[in-house]
């Protein structure tokens, strides 16, 4: 069922052997507890997680089924684990598939789930990652598999949010070139710079380091750093313009690097460039407050919400509560946001956590801290270590 091929990178090891054995079978065990007799995890090649953490297979754009669109999904069953791809993805995913057993994935109705209908055992089966599924494929699997209930799974998402071992250390190794891209692209920062240029810059940090972006940078200068308050919040330069750095300016720099085995980072830090006033500083220490309370609370047994709670309540306390309006965390992981997203999701042992918080007025400045921590025995470990309170001198 599974192969072991991989390759060293810089940004270290590659998994234990057994590590994507263990996921499948503990997502096996969840499947029969929640009454699953098989489960789908869909993907593509824009949203990879479900298929890349059961197989550390990422569906790739090649001009797959006619398109630009490639599909991919794994198939467990009580005793047996199949990975199904486009056939021309099929000699790609010999290359980095853990799960050996391949078919393609053709235009018609899925030839391998129709075998699933023939076995008389198989009356219940779990659908991960419905939300992002085409509707045209799950009719095909509803035809396919007609008298077979099908319902939303989030197993595969529950796993994901419990980290092995490897898995945190290719979170710590995230949140350290995130930190070396924030601290590179700042040092770079100069008079008249535009938010297109020190994007520039950043990018270029993490294709030095043979690292990604999972999402575009964020860089706001000026009133456009007040943008960070938008749960919609876009690049600067498609809201308001590529405005140029001046003197008595704040920079907001949000960065969501991943390292090559597809594990994400997500660091923000506001700055100010030259003298800043009274009230931006003031801001900067309530933000800091707010975001070391909130991560003071994200401890085993405690409730996500709990990390909401406290990192509002500490902003609301102020005359700033109005101008903090986004949510305090999510889960991070292959995925720069993945669960837990539930203010009442239990914090559990292992699980990795992206907690920030912010403060935006509208048309004149804004900052937003956010940093990455692990939930450990004895309390949060927080993986990034970028300097806090920035102050650049022109």
């Amino acid at each position: 069922m599974f192969s072991k091929q991989y390759s060293l990178t810089k940004w270290g090891d590659p998994p234990p052997s057994d590590e994507f054995f263990k996921r499948v079978e503990n997502v096996r065990k969840a499947m029969k507890k929640s009454g699953f007799d098989a489960l789908f995890a869909f993907s593509d090649e824009y949203r990879y997680a479900n298929v890349r953490y059961l197989s550390d297979f990422r569906p790739v754009t090649l001009n797959a089924l006619g398109g630009l669109y490639t599909p991919a999904m794994v198939v467990i069953t009580e005793d047996d684990t199949v990975i199904i791809v486009p056939d021309n993805q099929i000699p790609f995913c010999e290359s980095f598939s853990f799960i050996k057993d391949i078919k393609p994935w053709t235009r018609e109705l899925l030839p391998e789930l129709k075998k699933l209908k023939s076995n008389t055992s198989i009356k219940k089966i779990g659908i991960e990652g419905l939300e992002i599924m085409p509707h045209k494929i799950y009719l095909q699997i509803e035809e396919s598999l007609s008298g077979i209930e099908l319902q939303p799974s989030k197993l595969v998402a529950e796993s994901r949010c419990i980290k092995s071992p490897w898995e945190v250390e290719m979170m710590e190794n995230a949140a350290e070139v995130n930190d070396l891209a924030m601290s590179m692209g700042v040092s770079e920062i100069k008079e008249g710079m535009t938010e297109w240029e020190i994007s520039s810059v950043i990018d270029g940090v993490f294709k030095s380091q043979g690292c990604s972006m999972t999402v575009p940078n964020l860089i706001g200068i000026g009133p456009n750093s007040a943008e960070g308050g938008s749960e919609i919040s876009k690049p600067s330069w498609e809201t308001r313009g590529n405005r140029r750095l001046r003197r008595g300016d704040c920079i907001n720099i949000d960065l969501a690097g991943a390292v090559p085995q597809g594990y994400c980072g997500d660091l923000c830090r506001g700055m100010g460039f030259g003298e800043m006033t009274k009230e931006y500083h003031e801001i900067v220490s309530i933000v800091n407050k707010s975001i070391d309370a909130a991560i003071a609370v994200a401890k085993i047994g405690n409730k996500a919400g709990d990390i909401e709670k406290i990192s509002h309540k500490v902003v609301d306390d102020t005359a700033y509560g109005k101008y903090y309006e986004h949510e305090a965390f999510h889960g991070i992981g292959l995925e720069v946001e993945e669960f837990p997203f539930d203010h009442e999701a239990e914090i559990k042992e292992n699980m990795c956590i992206s907690i920030e918080s912010g403060i935006y007025i509208p048309d004149e400045m804004g900052i937003r801290l956010e940093d990455v921590v692990v939930v450990t025995k004895s309390g949060p470990k927080n993986l990034n270590r970028a300097q806090r309170e920035i102050f650049i001198t022109p």
